[in-house]
């Protein structure tokens, strides 16, 4: 069984327009329930420069089975986008969790962009969230330019949880006091401390120039110091 109802409403005056548009649906057999609602929006003027503005929503729940295996998907997909003359800026978030008998799986992804003639700027985000019989596991992306900036992922297995942090910047600057609790490993072909730096425990260093004072309550004197 099947029914559906779509409806559009419209108007123009000129080169000034707006129109909405909705569809629904819905199906049911034996192995499949499926329930959609669509709703796009459309709106431009033109004058000097031509302006346009749209807005797409559409949310879908989905029961189906397949070989003895059922299947619940739910999502939620939104797009904005608006545009003056060379400018342009879009947003588009989507939202889906899908379960079954042995895992469950949700996950948000947004991407923002703006752009003005060939330059164009974005930023994404992801996030994503699996429990099964085997463990959990949790994940967190944000990218700038198409490139993933910083990572956060914890994993379990049935043990204790491990949580993994990436940054990839040019740049990163930590204002305020800052602890680190562990080992701590730089490499890099230069590290600069400026200002008074404090270090408890044991502090290796294999190659250093050091221009200035350096004092210290036990010191090591091994080949190149």
């Amino acid at each position: 069984a099947e029914a559906g109802a779509r409806e559009t409403l419209a108007v123009r005056v000129g080169d000034t327009a707006a129109a909405v548009e909705t569809e629904r649906r819905v199906r049911a057999d034996a192995d499949e329930a499926l329930a959609q609602s669509i709703v796009s929006l459309e709106a431009e003027l033109s004058s000097d420069i031509a302006g346009n503005a749209s807005a797409f929503s559409g949310l879908s729940a989905t029961v189906t089975e397949q070989g003895g295996t059922l299947t619940a998907l739910s999502s939620d997909l939104v797009e904005l986008t608006a545009r003056v003359g060379d400018a342009e800026g879009e947003i588009s978030t989507l939202a889906a969790t899908r379960v079954t008998a042995t895992e469950a799986v949700s996950a948000v992804n947004t991407e923002i962009s703006a752009t003005y003639g060939d330059v164009k700027a974005l930023a994404g985000a992801t996030a994503i969230a699996e429990a099964t019989l085997d463990g959990i596991s949790e994940s967190f992306v944000w990218s700038l330019g198409g490139s993933d900036v910083l990572s956060l992922v914890r994993v379990s297995d049935g043990g204790a949880p491990v949580t993994t942090a990436r940054i990839r910047g040019d740049y990163i600057r930590l204002d305020g006091d800052t602890e680190i609790t562990g080992n701590f490993l730089v490499r890099g072909e230069n590290i600069v401390l400026d200002g008074d730096t404090a270090v408890t425990g044991a502090f290796k260093v294999t190659n250093a120039n050091i221009a200035g004072t350096l004092q210290s309550t036990t010191q090591s004197a091994n080949a190149g110091w």
